[in-house]
């Protein structure tokens, strides 16, 4: 869940606490603050929020209506917006390689291995028409043909038959001399073209798990790359999106290869991030990520809401949660669709969940009661204040 912009008081917190990039969460550490990326497509010069993606194509919102943009085909425009974002699971990603490429149609190495084949065809050639060299000269060696009365005109058409094979033979070894001869340069230029390194492809791989069940991922490449002869930092963004099976604990190998770059392009960073049900998730990769305790995750939805509402007066709201795996069989089956009421303190605790808005019934719910606790709310606001207020929360919003 994507909370407010990032307002200085928070930025302290965040940089007062030590970085954990890279490296499980200690003991402890609850929660993950990490700078996230949000998509967004222009359509009639506007620009919406990409809220999750069906194939290959980002899903926006346009009024009521879902919107479906083809991401393997050049959209209006693209806008990348660099946020902090709080997060819980954390999933991580193993043995990632992120490089250029060439495309089958490209590579030097497979031009060279075709090239080798046509000249053992040429090998094959050759003996083949040596071959039928032999096969030729054979009548010669019978006795009809070596009788003084044979027809003239049946020998004179087997000696043709001989000649033509033999020159036919000489035409096939001057062939494969000449393929062994341009072989050795064929190999240098081989070279050469590795050496010049004009890659036109992107491959990404990586095995990623979670430790929390993930139903409806999906993965977003992130890249920005250069053209040909540009000048550093003159680049552009590219964006390849695709749904992922379900996540779990075992890990499970992606692989991503795509094409169509201008050839020797330049690739300056490359990001994976993976989202589930449209939010995105951090990973042990993720870019200026921090690990914290939920004390600290309160502090800094707190600080963050107070900077980002100076002088506003509002009701509390939950600001980030998360449901337990389970919690989606129970609303399948009916229960905890309804509301519920939390009573938030000035601090963002909550202090108690009722039925009401009057906080007159107690939920006496000890599952729900255990998703509010684990809940962060930012609280009310009264001219900027925080006072003690009423937060509405339905339990199936949460992720």
């Amino acid at each position: 869940m994507k909370l407010f912009r990032p307002a200085a008081p928070a930025l302290c917190l965040l940089l007062a606490l030590p970085a954990g990039a890279a490296t499980p969460p200690a003991a402890g550490k609850t929660h993950t603050l990490f700078m996230g990326a949000e998509i967004a497509v222009e359509r009639n010069k506007k620009f919406y929020r990409v809220e999750d993606i069906s194939g290959s194509s980002f899903r926006i919102r346009i009024g009521q209506h879902d919107v479906l943009v083809p991401t393997r085909q050049a959209v209006a425009q693209l806008r990348i917006d660099h946020a902090l974002k709080l997060g819980g699971t954390s999933v991580k990603l193993d043995k990632v390689m992120t490089e250029r490429v060439y495309t089958s149609a490209r590579d030097p190495r497979r031009q060279f291995e075709a090239e080798a084949g046509a000249m053992g065809g040429a090998g094959a050639a050759a003996d083949l028409a040596a071959i039928e060299v032999q096969q030729a000269e054979m009548p010669f060696i019978t006795p009809a043909v070596r009788d003084p009365r044979a027809d003239q005109n049946y020998i004179r058409e087997l000696q043709d038959n001989v000649d033509r094979s033999h020159r036919d033979l000489d035409t096939a070894h001057a062939q494969f001399r000449s393929d062994q001869n341009s072989a050795g340069a064929r190999e240098d230029e081989m070279r050469d073209k590795l050496a010049d390194g004009l890659f036109d492809a992107i491959e990404v791989a990586f095995e990623v798990s979670s430790p929390v069940p993930l139903e409806d991922p999906y993965l977003l490449v992130i890249a920005r790359v250069r053209e040909p002869g540009a000048k550093a930092g003159v680049a552009r963004n590219w964006i390849y999106a695709d749904k992922l099976e379900p996540l779990g604990a075992k890990p499970r190998l992606v692989r991503v290869r795509e094409g169509g770059f201008p050839p020797g392009f330049a690739l300056d960073d490359c990001q994976i991030r993976i989202y589930d049900r449209g939010r995105e998730i951090p990973t042990n990769v993720s870019p200026k990520r921090v690990d914290l305790t939920r004390e600290e995750a309160r502090q800094y939805v707190v600080m963050e809401h107070l900077a980002a509402h100076r002088g506003k007066t509002l009701p509390p709201a939950p600001a980030f949660g998360q449901a337990p795996p389970d919690l989606r069989k129970h609303l399948a089956a009916g229960r905890y669709r309804e509301a519920v009421f939390v009573r938030v303190r000035e601090d963002g605790e909550p202090d108690g969940a009722f039925l009401d808005e009057a906080c007159s019934r107690p939920l006496r719910d000890p599952y729900a009661e255990a998703i509010v606790a684990g809940t962060l709310f930012a609280p009310a606001l009264d001219k900027g204040r925080p006072v003690t207020g009423v937060a509405r929360l339905k339990l199936e919003d949460l992720r």
